[in-house]
């Protein structure tokens, strides 16, 4: 059941690593069959089916944060997110598998925001930053299926992730020209659009708006990009007012949904999460005003954000 929800388990400052657990995603007999079904036709399409890791612990010490992950594939993420959205009884709530959020600012002080195509199936129709999945894709996209990514150490390795997926997202900048801060800053969980977890990650890029839209324009156009259908420069002074603009936002259809104004585009909520666990912060240089939140709360969002004492953990499902 989709619900107006995000779970927050912030960072704050700490080294983080992703291990590799062994307990990977194992799906009961409906859900495999369901799985199954729904793959065929990607497969015959020529779709790969990369691997993902899936989060099965998360355990804070003083000064890091380790997360324990085993592996599930692409097939198997695409098919519970098809039955969480058809509502089938035997739908895992949400799905726990790693993605990397980049929260891209340019040198002169906006943040990039694209508009995920409103006719995809899964979040149609939101705004987000650049991300995507920790993959083995990312690794080899020809034999990004081939079990020995399975357990590649580079597959739970975030920082060599983070490094792949910006060479993907902004392909034909140089390393100075996109920076990653030296830590993520949180891990995000959407119940209302992804229905998935991401770590979100600060990148100053060494551009400014308009060498930035230019890079895009070209980018897109000479690669046929389908997945996002425009792109906004946002102030980063309109970040407070964008997180908390998104309560009011709550019962718009994204995919049908438009405004000019960035301050007033329905973020994903994994890209909320993650702005309010940690990316505020880093961006503005203080914390997030806490009557925000809870007049976020007050128009129906669930914002949980989880203890991160040095001896506080939490475990996950992998096996539904």
């Amino acid at each position: 059941m989709i619900e107006n929800r995000i779970d927050i388990y912030p960072f704050h400052g700490r080294r983080v690593n992703v291990f590799d657990s062994h307990q990977d995603f194992l799906a009961g007999k409906e859900l495999a069959r369901y799985i199954e079904e729904k793959w065929n036709p990607k497969e015959e399409a020529g779709w790969k089916s990369s691997y993902i890791p899936i989060v099965a612990r998360i355990l804070y010490n003083l000064d890091s944060v380790i997360i324990s992950a085993g592996t599930m594939t692409y097939a198997q993420t695409h098919g519970c997110l098809e039955a969480i959205k058809e509502g089938k009884s035997f739908a895992p709530e949400v799905v726990n598998n790693l993605s990397i959020g980049v929260i891209p600012v340019t040198k002169d002080g906006y943040l990039i925001l694209s508009r995920r195509n409103p006719a995809l199936d899964h979040a149609g129709g939101v705004w987000n930053f650049a991300g995507g999945y920790m993959t083995s894709m990312l690794l080899d996209m020809e034999r990004c299926d081939s079990p020995e990514y399975a357990r590649d150490a580079r597959l739970f390795d975030i920082h060599e992730q983070v490094r792949r997926r910006l060479h993907k997202e902004f392909y034909g900048l140089e390393d100075k020209d996109v920076v990653p801060r030296k830590y993520p800053n949180s891990l995000a969980w959407g119940f209302m659009h992804s229905l998935e977890m991401e770590i979100g990650w600060v990148v100053n890029l060494g551009k400014n708006k308009k060498e930035m839209a230019e890079h895009i324009r070209h980018y897109e156009v000479s690669r046929g990009m389908r997945e996002h259908s425009e792109v906004i420069f946002v102030p980063i002074e309109a970040v407070e007012e964008l997180i908390s603009n998104q309560g009011d936002l709550l019962n718009e259809d994204p995919r049908t949904y438009a405004s000019s104004d960035p301050r007033k585009l329905i973020l994903l909520d994994d890209n909320q999460g993650e702005l309010i666990g940690g990316g505020f912060k880093e961006l503005i240089g203080q914390e997030l005003d806490n009557s925000i939140i809870e007049e976020l709360r007050k128009t129906g969002i669930n914002i949980n954000i989880y203890s991160d004492s040095g001896d506080s953990f939490y475990t996950f499902n992998t096996h539904f």
